[in-house]
Order: structure tokens, then C-alpha cells, then sequence
């Protein structure tokens, strides 16, 4: 073995990301056939939020278990990566917002059950958004680029990543919609994928997914249509798909293994 190569991971990325969805298909399929909740239901976080403590357990575990641990985790994120990363937090922090602002003008009206919801929601979509990240553009991406083939490691760490929402339909989601979802988040997965090299640190993506997710999830709880905001997300990570992966070109996957 050459000694200047970087050492490799005691767990495989990809069974790492294969227990992952399975578990979330089980919890999946217990919320919706066990508890008769479906996915579009914010109260399916409350079946879910013990799920995600597992997730979040399980990808902890096979994180620290990789080379690079836990330096593009907890790192300081780079001014250059910050820059890249602009147009989708703030997209993120404007919808957030909206959401914000709507929970304080429904505060009088709110019951302490919906007090209560908000909690739970908030509290499984930051282990959502922990988790997710963690494993995906941590654990997949990082243990795909290990050695080279970045573009690879970044195109399959997308489509992991949408996989994963492929058991959503476990939770009672309608195919078609499923199939939207699907789309949806490879498209994010090419973007934030990109992000996550340029940035050199996790946890700016994290709060970022999970801040999306609170709104998302959060917003039926206030009976109120989602806001304007919301609709930005998606296009800008679009628009930023070429320009980012344009200007990873030259750039190695070895790189991302470097503990």
C-alpha cells in the first residue's frame, strides 16, 4: 500500500447509505400503516422524530468511522465556498423568514397541540437535515472521491440522495408526486454537492436544509399556503448548477479524503 495514500473508511459509503433508506423505509412504512398518518401530514413527525434519532445516531457513527472525520464536518467554511453558497442560503433564510413571520401573526390564535406540532417539527427536521448531510455529503460523497473522480462521487452522491425520497411512497405520498420529489432533489443534490466541496465544512448545509424542511413541514401546521419565497429555492439551485460544477473542473476527488 502507498504510504502517502489516505487510509481507508471502516464502514462502505454505500452500506452506510443502504441502512440509512432502509431504516427510513421501515419508519416510513410504520408511520403510515402503524399510525395511519400520511407523509403530507405534519403530524407524521411525531412518529418520525424517534426514527430520526436513529438516522442521526447511525450516520454519526459511520461518519467518524471515515478518514476525513471530523474536519469537513465542524470546519471553518471557506470565504470563497461562503460565496458560492449566498444565493441558496439566502433563498433558504427568505423563505424561513416568511414562515417565521407567519408563526408570529398566528401566535394568538395558536393552540398549545400546535405549539406543541411546531416543537416536534422543528425538532425532527434538524435531525433531518443533521443526518442527511451528514451521510450524503459526508459519508457517500467523501468516501466517493476518495482517490479521484469527483464529478462521479458528486453525480452518485445526488442520486443517493434522491433515492432516498423514493420511500416516501411507503408514507402514503402519491407516486406522481414522488416522482416530482425524485427530480426535485437530485436537482439539489447536483447543487449542494458542489456546495460541499466549495465550502470544505458540513454544518452551513445543515442549517440550511434544515431551516427548508421547517418551513415546508411547518407551514400546514398554521393552515396557511406556503410563501412566494418558497418557489426560490429550487430555481436558484438550479441556476447555480453549471457555474458551480464548471468551477470544480481541474479538481481531483483525492481531495476529499484528506483527513
Amino acid at each position: 500500500m502507498n504510504p502517502t495514500s489516505p487510509p481507508a473508511p471502516l464502514t462502505s459509503p454505500w452500506r452506510a447509505v443502504a441502512l440509512y433508506i432502509a431504516l427510513m423505509a421501515l419508519g416510513m412504512t410504520a408511520m403510515h400503516h402503524g399510525f395511519g398518518l400520511r407523509y403530507d401530514q405534519p403530524e407524521m413527525t411525531q412518529v418520525l422524530v424517534f426514527v430520526e434519532v436513529g438516522l442521526a445516531g447511525w450516520a454519526w457513527w459511520a461518519a467518524r468511522r471515515q478518514p476525513w472525520w471530523p474536519r469537513p464536518v465542524t470546519g471553518r467554511p471557506s470565504a470563497r465556498g461562503l460565496a458560492w453558497f449566498a444565493p441558496v442560503g439566502l433563498a433558504v433564510l427568505a423563505a424561513f423568514g416568511a414562515f417565521a413571520a407567519e408563526v408570529v401573526r398566528a401566535a394568538p390564535r395558536l393552540a398549545p397541540e400546535q405549539w406543541r406540532l411546531l416543537a416536534v417539527v422543528g425538532t425532527t427536521t434538524a435531525l433531518v437535515g443533521f443526518s442527511e448531510e451528514l451521510m450524503f455529503r459526508g459519508v457517500l460523497l467523501r468516501g466517493l472521491g476518495r482517490g479521484g473522480g469527483l464529478f462521479r462521487a458528486m453525480a452518485l452522491s445526488a442520486a443517493g440522495f434522491s433515492l432516498l425520497h423514493a420511500v416516501n411512497v411507503l408514507g402514503g405520498a402519491p407516486p406522481a408526486g414522488v416522482a416530482v420529489q425524485l427530480a426535485v432533489t437530485f436537482l439539489v443534490g447536483l447543487c449542494w454537492a458542489p456546495l460541499a466541496v466549495r465550502l470544505g465544512a458540513l454544518w452551513p448545509l445543515m442549517v440550511i436544509h434544515w431551516l427548508w424542511d421547517f418551513t415546508l413541514v411547518g407551514l400546514p401546521v398554521l393552515a396557511v399556503a406556503p410563501p412566494v419565497a418558497a418557489a426560490l429555492m429550487t430555481p436558484v439551485a438550479l441556476l447555480s448548477l453549471p457555474p458551480l460544477w464548471w468551477s470544480l473542473r481541474g479538481e481531483r476527488g483525492a481531495a476529499l479524503a484528506a483527513p
